[in-house]
This record gives C-alpha cells, structure tokens and sequence, in this order.
C-alpha cells in the first residue's frame, strides 16, 4: 500500500502508545487502552470541546485502507465504549463520530 509519510516520520500515536508524551499529549490523558485500540482525551489539541476522545490502534497504520480487521474492530468496540462514557458524563443527546487519516474521533454534541 502507497503511503504518505515520510522515511523519518515521528508518529505522535505510537509515541503515546509506547509510553512517551509531547507538549500536546500526556499519558494522563489516557482514557481506555485494549490489546489493539488506545483512546485518549484530545483538551490540548481542541481546548474548547470537553469531549473531543481520539481513539487510535496500537500499531501503526497510516490510513483506513491497510488497517487489518482486528484492528478496525477493536477501533470501532473503544470509539463504542467511549461514546457511552461521553454520553453518560455530559449528558449529550449524541455523539458525532469522524475517521480522520489515521485516527479515530469523537465528540459530543
């Protein structure tokens, strides 16, 4: 599969996943991590939405069209249990639900 990124790309997700942390993301901001699927909550990176969740899989895959099943399902299961937390935390009446690259995210509405 053709991808985008360059030789020498620094993936700020896998940096996460493996216990690392940037001036954007902490490890504190870890909300739910499984075998394949890891969710953390996105203040820094959208500030003025409470809710904004990026839910990722814990092996790298640039782009929807070489993630593996397993992975895509354990993706969707966490986007899944995180939008059940996001409801009964905020009391919103829905979720909105974005793929976006690499990533999954969420926010309430």
């Amino acid at each position: 599969m053709f991808n985008h990124e360059p030789d020498d790309y620094d993936c700020p997700f896998c940096r996460l996943i493996g216990g690392g942390e940037d001036d954007l993301t902490k490890q504190q901001d870890i909300v739910l991590r499984t075998d394949r699927a890891l969710a953390f909550v996105a203040s820094r990176w959208w500030p003025n939405n409470r809710g904004h969740v990026l839910v990722v899989p814990t092996a790298h895959h640039e782009n929807l069209y070489d993630l593996p099943p397993s992975y895509g399902h354990a993706v969707h299961d966490v986007v899944r249990d995180v939008a059940v937390a996001i409801r009964h935390t905020y009391g919103c009446a829905g979720i909105s639900t974005r793929q976006l690259r690499e990533y999954f995210t969420l926010a309430r509405r």
